[in-house]
């Protein structure tokens, strides 16, 4: 399911290693029932695997 900024969206119980574990929305509202990112996670060289895509790990990570 695609998002409406392209996002992919997964349910939680769908999600697979290696998608982005960033909840994003809620099934009809639903809080037992989270969307997550579904993008590829962020792997940085000699660093632990991330649990977020890169987008959501700079968002985080940087000042605004």
């Amino acid at each position: 399911m695609k998002d409406r900024d392209g996002l992919k969206k997964v349910l939680l119980v769908h999600h697979v290693e290696g998608q982005c574990r960033c909840i994003i929305d809620f099934k009809d509202g639903d809080m037992r029932a989270a969307y997550m990112c579904g993008e590829p996670v962020y792997q940085k060289r000699g660093k632990k695997t991330s649990s977020w895509c890169a987008d959501h790990y700079r968002k985080m990570h940087t000042r605004s």
